[in-house]
């Protein structure tokens, strides 16, 4: 661990204390400062740093370690968070020249995840409307003919709708029913035995009964309405 995060902190080039990245799973990141990657960051010098501390006992690294994830976490809020129409909100990366990179990508897992990491609390207002708006289209990668969200151009063939980011539809509820919603949302897209595909809809994505495995269909009995 000494060494990976060492390698880590050797990529900083001074100020801000936020990481570059160039890919997110099948696609690049956004911005110069991608949101959900300097998350991932944050949660391995915090959870380190805790290990460090309270089971190796070695209290000054582990102080080091966590006092790095102190500083990535305040440049994320300060870097990455912005002003939007529903208000404060995480945005896909942030610009070193003050300007935010838009919407959710399908592939980002990560910023959804946030609270389960401990990053923030789940009722955090910026967490809950990056949330709410990924499903808009104020998201350039939202597709409301299956109410999904790409991994990349809509133009593109190999293109398609990705589940990671549909975590999302998870977040952004105000009551239990819509929560429910969502839930039965996503039932409808797994397969017989409840699991689901990484990209549920491939291109075109225009057709919400289309659920795919790949270019094999899969049993959408569940998506019709009774």
């Amino acid at each position: 661990a000494r060494e990976r995060l060492a390698d880590l902190l050797a990529i900083l080039e001074g100020a801000p204390w936020l990481f570059p990245s160039k890919m997110l799973w099948d696609g690049p990141t956004l911005g110069d400062y991608h949101t959900g990657s300097n998350i991932l960051a944050w949660l391995a010098f915090h959870g380190m740093g805790r290990i460090a501390r309270d089971v190796y006992g070695q209290t000054r690294r582990g102080g080091e370690w966590q006092d790095v994830a102190r500083r990535i976490r305040a440049d994320i809020y300060r870097h990455c968070v912005g002003d939007s129409r529903l208000g404060r909100r995480f945005f896909e990366g942030g610009n070193a020249d003050g300007t935010f990179a838009p919407g959710h990508n399908g592939e980002e897992a990560f910023t959804p995840l946030a609270p389960f990491f401990g990053f923030c609390e789940a009722d955090d207002q910026a967490y809950i409307n990056h949330a709410k708006l990924a499903f808009t289209t104020d998201n350039p990668l939202y597709e409301p003919a299956v109410d999904g969200i790409l991994w990349g151009s809509r133009a593109e063939r190999g293109s398609g709708v990705t589940t990671p980011g549909q975590m999302a539809m998870l977040v952004a509820n105000n009551d239990e029913s819509e929560l429910q919603k969502r839930l039965d949302q996503l039932r409808s897209i797994t397969d017989l035995d409840g699991s689901i595909w990484w990209w549920p809809y491939l291109y075109p994505c225009n057709d919400r009964l289309n659920v795919r495995r790949r270019d094999w269909p899969v049993d959408t009995s569940k998506s019709e309405k009774k």
